[in-house]
């Protein structure tokens, strides 16, 4: 339920156990001598509970004998004018609300607002001066009517006052909304009818405020405050306990029934509220202002954000909105990890200068965004003290959803999600699954392929939580993904691949069993179920003793027997079957150079499809970035030693050419054949 900013009206709202101070109030109001009429003033800061108050007090003054309460809300009105030409006209409509029996006073009450006019000047002592046209036309029409004058008209309001058998109270609220000009004015209409008999004023306001604007020509406003205030009442304070309750119950009430809040770290919210969220409260009504958006947020993030720190933001969002705004403006100040930010320029420097901006523009409220860039942003605590610096790594906070990644920042701030977000999502989706290979596998069918590499390489963050049961069912999932795996491109500062990254992550899994022999056993497991050959082949070299690739996770001897079998199965393969694999020259060159004297050569069956995928297959890119510029220089170039190697001289490669000149319709097979036959020619790169 979405809580507002409304004062409370009944007792059984009472949770600050006023009701009691507003007996005594009521009970005072009733034992005034109000025979020349008199004023009391509720006082407190803005937001501390005044209109509630005087709502409690308003229940006491119903009980028999019954006071009449009135109500002036200055704030509905803009203008000097309209304040004082509506004063008299509101408390005589509200009269005549009274069954009938106050019509005659509410009638005189609003003839004699018809004819006074505005002050002039804040007077020392009560005087008051007609408007020449307004109040001078309508003084000749009650005079015309026998009426008589502004005085005699004053006299029959109080001689009706002075009739009644009980005073009437006059609320004046929400005085310290108003200008400063307006303030005065207010004060200066309850001074000049303060006399009336049987009128008591109960004046809501905040001195401090109030004061301010009354000052003028020497004259404290103090002063004249207590030339027109007879009694005083101070909302009381509220307890500390009792304000961090009612903040908590708030949040409590803002997010129950929500089906996804976001991850609660119950560890991390005691010193988050404490040093954070608390300290930005000043009263009561800042606590309805906090939790009437709060649920509204916390739905929108749909338990994509960790609610901790959505409810630390989210205070400083309310209570500091300019503090908000630079912090959504430069979100890489409090992201960016120490690693990323060397460069003085672009780096360090600047974002040094955005927290000490966070800072000045906090003022008095400095300190708990120290604690929020700490608690919340510890790669920026660094540019607060030194000694502070992350307590955590990049891969955990996305995993925690925390804000201190950039990504999940951002998604707070935007409700947009980047696409390293959207896969993070997708690879903890995965993670739920990767001891199920069928359902796994679905998993990654359901997503669009353009983003299984990067789901794939977020999954590598769950690394120190793999199961050791999942080694073999998503080693198996993953391998058969890789050919499938869209080929993108790639800056040349980017040296992970599709087989990179998806190598990395069976590493990861294989790595998690206990000792080489579970690592065989997984890999004789697995094998048979890897669809490809270049899949299997991929899997071999991570845990073989390959130069540079194998990390000799398995014995020696294991080792040597899958691949000599490997080998055999590349031999024995079908130029159709050679010609689905994505790996195909890597894998032919592996053949090549890995097969024992004793085992036979590969010979390869140069039939048009086969013949024009192995053409491609030979084509590399070579990508390069001149300092300064944006601009990237790509070059296509031939693997021109391997393929003569694998095919057996020039000669079969003019055969290749000429097989596969004519398929037109395929750019890159065209591409492939015209750099063929430009090596055959002699031409060789610069570089």
């Amino acid at each position: 339920m979405i809580q507002n900013d409304e004062p409370i009206e009944a007792p059984f709202q009472d949770v600050l156990g006023r009701a009691n101070i507003a007996a005594v109030i009521a009970g005072e109001m009733r034992d005034i001598d109000a025979s020349r009429g008199a004023v009391v003033g509720i006082l407190g800061p803005w937001g501390s509970g005044k209109t509630s108050l005087i709502n409690l007090v308003r229940v006491e003054l119903a009980n028999e004998p019954a006071l009449t309460v009135l109500d002036f809300n200055p704030w509905l009105f803009s203008g000097t004018d309209e304040l004082i030409q509506n004063f008299f006209a509101e408390l005589a409509e509200q009269l005549r609300l009274e069954s009938g029996r106050l019509d005659s006073l509410a009638d005189e009450l609003e003839r004699y607002g018809d004819v006074i006019s505005p002050l002039q000047v804040l007077p020392v002592v009560g005087a008051w001066i007609e408007r020449a046209s307004g109040a001078g036309q309508a003084l000749k029409k009650l005079r015309g009517k026998g009426q008589g004058g502004a005085s005699a008209m004053r006299k029959r309001v109080a001689d009706k006052l002075g009739d009644l058998p009980a005073p009437i109270v006059v609320v004046v609220d929400d005085v310290d909304r108003l200008r400063t000009d307006e303030i005065r004015d207010i004060f200066k209409l309850v001074r000049l009818t303060a006399s009336f008999p049987n009128i008591i004023y109960v004046v809501a306001f905040d001195r401090t405020r109030v004061e301010s604007a009354l000052g003028e020509d020497g004259l404290p406003g103090r002063d004249y405050l207590e030339k027109i205030i007879q009694t005083t009442y101070d909302v009381p304070a509220v307890p500390e306990m009792v304000v961090r309750q009612q903040i908590l119950d708030a949040v409590d009430a803002a997010l129950t029934g929500l089906e996804n809040p976001g991850p609660f770290a119950a560890d991390r919210w005691p010193d988050v509220f404490e040093e954070v969220v608390r300290p930005l409260f000043r009263n009561m009504r800042d606590v309805r202002r906090y939790a009437a958006p709060l649920r509204g947020t916390v739905r929108s993030l749909n338990g994509r954000v960790a609610l901790v720190d959505v409810l630390a933001l989210e205070a400083v969002r309310i209570f500091i909105p300019d503090v908000f705004a630079i912090a959504a403006q430069h979100s890489n100040a409090l992201t960016a990890s120490e690693i990323n930010s060397r460069s003085p320029a672009a780096g360090d420097t600047r974002w040094r200068q955005v927290i000490d901006s966070l800072l000045d523009v906090a003022g008095d409220r400095a300190e708990p965004i120290k604690a929020l860039i700490h608690r919340v942003f510890p790669n920026a605590a660094r540019f607060i003290e030194r000694g502070w610096g992350a307590d955590g790594g990049s891969s955990r906070w996305l995993r925690e959803r925390r804000v201190a990644h950039q990504d999940v920042f951002r998604y707070y701030l935007e409700r947009m999600a980047s696409h390293s977000l959207r896969s993070f999502w997708a690879a903890e989706g995965a993670f739920q699954l990767i001891e199920d290979r069928e359902a796994l596998d679905d998993h990654f069918r359901s997503l669009d392929p353009s983003e299984w590499e990067g789901v794939v390489q977020t999954l590598e963050s769950y690394e120190d939580e793999f199961p050791i049961a999942a080694a073999v069912p998503t080693s198996i999932v993953l391998l058969n993904l890789l050919p499938d795996i869209p080929i993108r491109t790639r800056s040349p500062f980017d040296f992970f691949d599709r087989r990179l990254i998806v190598t990395r992550v069976v590493l990861r899994l294989l790595q998690r069993l206990p000792d080489s022999k579970s690592v065989e056993a997984a890999v004789r497991q697995a094998l048979p179920e890897v669809s490809t050959l270049s899949g299997k082949l991929t899997l071999l070299n991570i845990v073989g003793y390959e130069e540079n690739l194998g990390h000799e996770l398995i014995d020696l001897s294991a080792s040597h027997d899958m691949e000599t079998l490997l080998r055999q199965q590349i031999r024995a393969a079908t130029p159709q079957q050679l010609s689905v694999e994505s790996e195909l020259f890597w894998m032919l060159t592996w053949t090549k150079k890995t097969s024992e004297p004793a085992e036979p050569q590969i010979r390869l069956s140069l039939t048009p499809p086969f013949a024009c995928k192995l053409l491609k297959a030979a084509v590399s890119e070579e990508t390069s970035q001149a300092m300064g510029t944006r601009s990237v220089r790509r070059e296509q170039r031939l693997r021109w030693d391997a393929l003569l190697d694998i095919v057996g001289g020039k000669d079969q490669i003019r055969l290749l050419i000429a097989t596969c000149q004519d398929a037109h319709d395929d750019v890159l097979l065209g591409q492939a054949t015209a750099l063929a036959e430009r090596y055959l020619e002699g031409w060789r790169p610069e570089r």
